[in-house]
């Protein structure tokens, strides 16, 4: 049985406050289904996902129970669920080929790919628990529960957290939201403390009838995103030893020149069909873009501290550079003068194939 939280419930939860709902948003004409405090545990309630969500979340508690020696887990949605193949645990024409980019770009020097070859990509071993639909209160409601707090042998050197879309999918104000992106941020903190925390930039989307415009006029996500960004950003700047906030907007955003008004300036932003075609969840190229950059941002962060020792104390860029550069070429020479062995591990590779 699902063991997630049994102890996380702190209140009822059930009942919808009109602080919570987009007031812009409805009157737009668009239903207000923000009816959980984004910031309260609970599990998937709606009668539309809890039966494939109580399914998921099973699977994913075996998964944490089947893993072991985990560098780094990456919680998240329907976004994170999409590297496993599936939406609700179920394969679907939207996640074609993204299980493909997970292992090319994620299974470590010590893992075998599905195809039987040795996986050489990654140099820390990732594991991802997303479950399609989730808002924060439904993560908050899980890291409580067997995917993190529950789960002793999980012990990641970093811990990299994607939710919150779903909260402003359903007509939440983004200061709602942001309530719940520090709820989750906490809890992660509090549950392990050792960890490191990267926060994933929300990407771009657009709702039904407006096509792909990501032009803050036209599209009324856009605004709440980028402010819940803005807040994530704020959180791991209070914290940054610990918490990195990494952006992945300007990757799916994309800015056209027109030649004519109304879009302001003449530009105007524009959500790559090539890359995000249902304007919610990237494709196999969106995801392996995305998720380059991820991983990039996660082995630079984590091997280079590796290789340095301690966090890197604050200090301008450039003396920052030199100091560590220093630092390096003088473990390289006495390792070359025996005195003593270091290994450097800073080169990330990186595909550029494209699946399509």
């Amino acid at each position: 049985q699902l063991r997630a939280g049994r102890k996380a419930r702190l209140e009822s939860n059930v009942s919808s406050s009109p602080s919570m709902c987009d007031a812009d948003v409805i009157r737009l004409g668009v239903q207000c289904r923000c009816t959980e405090q984004s910031n309260v545990p609970v599990a998937q309630a709606n009668a539309q996902f809890a039966r494939g969500w109580r399914e998921k979340a099973e699977r994913n508690c075996q998964k944490v129970r089947d893993s072991r020696h985990v560098d780094v887990v990456w919680y998240g949605d329907s976004i994170t669920e999409s590297w496993e193949g599936t939406s609700m645990g179920k394969v679907t024409a939207r996640t074609k080929g993204i299980e493909k980019q997970w292992e090319e770009l994620f299974y470590n020097d010590n893992a075998v790919n599905s195809n039987g070859t040795a996986g050489n990509s990654s140099k820390l071993k990732f594991l991802a628990l997303g479950i399609s639909a989730d808002q924060t209160q439904h993560l908050i409601y899980r890291l409580n529960g067997c995917e993190l707090r529950d789960a002793p042998l999980l012990q990641p050197k970093v811990i990299v957290v994607a939710i919150g879309t779903n909260n402003i999918g359903v007509g939440c104000t983004a200061e709602e939201a942001i309530k719940g992106l520090a709820r989750t941020l906490a809890t992660i903190r509090r549950l392990r403390p050792e960890a490191k925390v990267v926060l994933l930039g929300l990407l771009p989307r657009a709702p039904k009838g407006i096509g792909a415009s990501a032009t803050s006029y036209k599209n009324y996500y856009t605004p709440r995103l980028l402010q819940m960004n803005g807040a994530l950003r704020n959180m791991a700047a209070q914290d940054s030893e610990k918490v990195r906030y990494m952006d992945g907007w300007n990757l799916f955003a994309i800015t056209k020149h027109l030649q004519k008004p109304p879009a302001i300036g003449g530009k105007e932003l524009f959500i790559s069909l090539n890359r995000m075609p249902d304007l919610l969840h990237p494709n196999a190229e969106g995801m392996r873009i995305w998720g380059t950059r991820v991983r990039t941002f996660v082995q630079n962060w984590v091997l280079n501290d590796a290789v340095l020792g301690t966090p890197r104390v604050s200090m301008p860029r450039s003396q920052g550079a030199k100091k560590r550069l220093s630092i390096v070429s003088r473990r390289r020479r006495e390792k070359e003068n025996n005195t003593t062995t270091f290994t450097s591990h800073t080169h990330t590779h990186t595909h550029t194939h494209t699946h399509t």
